[in-house]
């Protein structure tokens, strides 16, 4: 295999000049290859400098791409990717007929944190999201930002006992999280919803994405209710 410093070589040799590979154009590279292969002894190194062009180019292309499918804040996934991920996933599960579930994330009362702590103190919070992420995820659990301060996890070729005891897990996990910032302790729950890809239901991700948004909604409204009925107290006796 030819290295980068071998090719650079070369092309200054063949071209008279100083060239990088990352300087060149196409018309750059088209009239190097014209010079190369006027000397049959010279094929093999063309073939070398145009395979390590096309792979640094693509090299390039995914770090850009990884760069748009991620959330700066948390470093999770972001919409973007989901929609274009989601689509694939499920053509591929109406085709094999393997599981996908999503659990849909809610923080609640995530004003109050921004109003306490400031936006910053919020932001905090959402990061944590990506630190449970890392420290207690399943490897292919796929965790995605969905804007604000909802996400979903995405539990790919997942049967339904397996998506129940993720869910179990995870909401252990957030029924009370703590950050530390700023010498204080920010502290915060958050709701879940689960659904199951349903094949005779649902036809598309919006299906799913709906039935897990209304599932969480069921569950913080639910968990509003015993809070309220929690501070209100015993009702005397008559």
């Amino acid at each position: 295999m030819v290295e980068n410093d071998t090719l650079t070589e070369i092309l200054n040799q063949k071209s008279g000049g100083d060239i990088n590979l990352r300087d060149c154009d196409d018309d750059s590279i088209r009239r190097l290859t014209d010079d190369l292969v006027k000397d049959p002894e010279d094929i093999r190194d063309t073939v070398e400098i145009l395979l390590f062009t096309l792979r640094d180019t693509q090299r390039q292309l995914d770090i850009a791409n990884l760069k748009a499918y991620k959330d700066q804040l948390t470093g999770l996934y972001n919409s973007r990717f989901y929609e274009e991920f989601m689509q694939k996933e499920v053509e591929r599960v109406k085709r094999y007929k393997t599981g996908l579930s999503i659990i849909y994330i809610d923080f609640d009362d995530f004003s109050n944190i921004n109003s306490t702590y400031g936006h910053d103190g919020g932001d905090e919070a959402l990061r944590d999201i990506a630190h449970v992420s890392e420290e207690v995820g399943r490897i292919s659990d796929i965790w995605v930002r969905k804007g604000g301060d909802e996400f979903i996890i995405i539990l790919v070729e997942t049967d339904a006992e397996g998506a129940q005891d993720a869910l179990k897990r995870y909401q252990e996990i957030f029924s009370s999280r703590s950050v530390p910032y700023e010498g204080k302790t920010i502290e915060y729950s958050a709701s879940l919803g689960l659904a199951i890809f349903n094949r005779k239901t649902m036809q598309t991700a919006k299906d799913l994405e709906i039935a897990a948004d209304t599932e969480m909604y069921r569950v913080k409204e639910s968990s509003q209710a015993q809070r309220n009925l929690d501070t209100s107290g015993p009702k005397p006796a008559p």
